[in-house]
């Protein structure tokens, strides 16, 4: 028979005993060499002994031998028996197979890659292919010898591996195999096609794939590429989309391909058309604003034409609020007719001041859009202003009882027992600076009424207060100032004045008011705030200037004074006072007879002096001060501050100003 051999391999064939018949097997010579009589090639070897043929060819001795062997009996009688040896290269498996993958009722084609196999001789190998252990191949499989290629159509029975095994095989009978599998499995499918995308160059843009556009029966994961991208556009395999700014005008083809985790994949592919940027363009910026009326219907018809396209192209329209926010929902746009309708509400417009809503209107064609701007300024009552004009008359009534319910004090304390001292100056006084002391005591048997206190009262308005617990304050009242104290224990009122600005109204006079349990105004008098008399001559004046006096005494005074002033001679202390004033001009006025404060002070040195001081000018028979009137007694009441009251100007001169020149010593008025 053909023996092969492969190159570079070990060779070893055992003649069989039947080779030779009819004679004693035990007693045959075996020998071999060529057929042509030559002896065998130097790496072929026979043993007679074995019967054994061996060798292992390499490259160069490659080729076919024809060769005889020989069995020789005792007596001489040959038999010869022929067979042919070829040594080659075998063919060879080169590149493992992947397994294909076939989708389940789809059409399925493999085609065997051409260097799976090879054969160093150059021989011509022919193929088969069957399944591994040798039985045929599936009905829905068929096997091309010739371009080495699968094809055929598996059903949902045919899903799983398919093993199968292909040889190759030259024209010498040398032959090798390579297993390889199908695998039947649900390919991944599309779902929805995706439309053409349509953008415009020089734009910047982002679409997204349509949702769920690929599904996986066998539900395994897919994973999303492309084909190769022009540079300006990016494709993100997480969101399914693309984003980027074209730079030319030119449509493009994408390919999206959806791959499961076994290798199967399915891809889709659509139009990326570009388009000129050329934009619409508003007829007018900015159109005129409009007014719109709380509670009345609100209609405007945009003009016509508001916008204008190079190319002709339609426009669509649309309208929102300027910061891209939509309307709001009164007012609505009808894309068709370009008319902006509605009825604000309360609810529409600001408390006390016009809402205004900046409306933007834009076109859009397929190359672009544009916008233009107007706002619709809303006016009318708002809630809040509809509440207020409600809830004022409301509160001015219960104002009014309020203040009836306060009222009933005067008439209730007007027959109740008094049970407290009144001071026996409802005006008492305290001067700026000195410190005070006033003592209240009760009557006898007195009835059961609260302690004074410090801080009782608020100072909020009428309608605060007619919602604040009576027992928590006195009408009207604010706190006692910080510099005046009341002692609960001994019933004292102490205090001492600071040195507060006295042109401040507020600050001059006080009105103190007491309040038994129930919360009644017992009784009120004011504390009074003076500022301390200064004495003139503290002060370096270098002029004084007479304001008003005496009409019949003005003008003599006018023309007279710089005469008068040299030509008097006094004592150093009258002296002073002449540089100050004429005395002949001053005895004839009296605080009766001026209404105006009589002297300005126009020059002042070293110390200040101001129009509301009171001043002692110092001359000869100088007349003291009159003695300030003493506080009485107050029983135990509770004391707040009332607020203010401006001071009422007083001036006072002591003397006898028509008997003695020089007597008007003592003035206090208003600086």
């Amino acid at each position: 028979p053909l023996q092969l051999i492969n190159v570079n391999s070990s060779y070893l064939y055992t003649l069989p005993l039947e080779t030779f018949t009819g004679v004693n097997q035990s007693v045959l010579i075996y020998s071999a060499q060529q057929s042509s009589g030559l002896k065998l090639p130097d790496w072929l070897r026979f043993n007679g002994t074995t019967r054994q043929l061996s060798g292992r060819p390499n490259a160069t001795v490659a080729g076919r031998y024809e060769l005889a062997l020989m069995a020789t009996t005792p007596v001489g009688a040959q038999a010869v028996a022929n067979f042919s040896l070829i040594a080659e290269y075998f063919p060879e498996v080169l590149q493992s197979i992947i397994p294909p993958l076939a989708d389940i009722n789809s059409a399925f084609s493999f085609t065997v890659p051409s260097n799976s196999f090879i054969d160093r001789d150059g021989d011509l190998l022919t193929y088969t292919a069957q399944r591994q252990g040798g039985s045929v191949l599936p009905n829905w499989l068929t096997f091309n010898r010739q371009s080495l290629s699968f094809s055929g159509v598996p059903l949902e029975t045919d899903k799983g591996d398919l093993p199968l095994q292909i040889v190759a095989t030259d024209p010498a009978g040398a032959s090798v195999t390579q297993n390889m599998s199908i695998q039947v499995i649900h390919f991944p499918t599309l779902a929805h096609p995706q439309p053409t995308m349509t953008i415009r160059a020089g734009e910047s843009f982002n679409f997204s794939l349509l949702p769920n556009i690929f599904t996986d029966s066998d539900q395994v994961g897919l994973s999303y590429s492309t084909n190769p991208l022009p540079s300006w556009l990016t494709f993100d395999s997480q969101t399914l989309s693309f984003s980027g700014k074209a730079s030319s005008i030119e449509s493009t083809s994408l390919t999206v391909i959806a791959t499961d985790t076994r290798g199967a994949s399915k891809s889709m592919s659509f139009q990326l058309v570009m388009r000129g940027n050329v934009l619409p363009i508003a007829v007018e910026e900015f159109l005129s604003n409009q007014a719109a009326k709380v509670g009345q219907t609100f209609s405007y018809f945009l003009p016509t034409p508001l916008f204008i396209d190079a190319h002709n192209n339609t426009l669509s329209y649309s309208a929102s609020q300027q910061d891209g926010s939509v309307l709001p929902a009164w007012l609505h746009f009808d894309n068709e007719s370009l008319h902006f309708s509605g009825t604000p509400g309360h609810g529409d417009t600001n408390f006390y001041s016009t809402r205004v809503v900046g409306v933007k209107v834009t076109a859009e064609s397929e190359e672009g859009r544009a916008s233009t701007s107007f706002n619709v300024n809303v006016d009318g009552m708002s809630w809040g202003e509809l509440a207020v004009n409600i809830g004022a008359p409301l509160v001015s009534v219960l104002t009014t009882l309020y203040a009836v319910y306060e009222a009933r004090a005067l008439w209730l304390n007007y027959w109740r027992k008094k049970n407290y001292t009144l001071l026996e100056n409802k005006n008492p006084t305290v001067t700026m600076g000195q410190r005070f002391s006033y003592n209240f005591e009760k009557v006898h048997n007195p009835e059961l009424i609260h302690d004074i206190q410090a801080v009782i009262a608020y100072p909020e308005g009428r309608c605060c207060q007619f919602f604040r617990p009576r027992y928590k304050r006195l009408p009207g009242g604010n706190a006692l100032p910080y510099w005046l104290k009341y002692d609960t224990h001994h019933h004292v009122l102490t205090g001492k004045v600071p040195n507060i600005d006295i042109r401040d109204s507020k600050k001059l006079e006080l009105v103190i008011q007491a309040k038994d349990e129930a919360g009644i105004i017992l009784e009120q008098f004011t504390l009074k705030i003076l500022k301390p008399e200064k004495d003139i001559s503290d002060f370096d004046i270098k002029e004084l200037k007479v304001l008003s006096g005496p009409p019949e005494k003005e003008e003599k005074y006018e023309k007279d004074r710089l005469k008068k002033k040299n030509q008097r001679k006094s004592t150093e202390e009258e002296k002073a006072a002449i540089e100050l004033m004429p005395l002949d001009e001053l005895k004839v006025q009296s605080p009766t007879s001026v209404t105006k404060p009589l002297i300005e002070i126009k020059k002042l040195s070293e110390k200040n002096l101001s129009r509301d001081d009171s001043v002692h000018i110092p001359v000869k028979n100088n007349t003291p001060p009159s003695q300030k009137k003493q506080l009485s007694d107050l029983g135990s009441q509770s004391i707040t501050s009332m607020g203010s009251k401006s001071p009422i100007p007083e001036r006072a001169a002591e003397g006898d100003s028509k008997k003695e020149k020089g007597i008007a010593s003592y003035f206090r008025g208003c600086w």
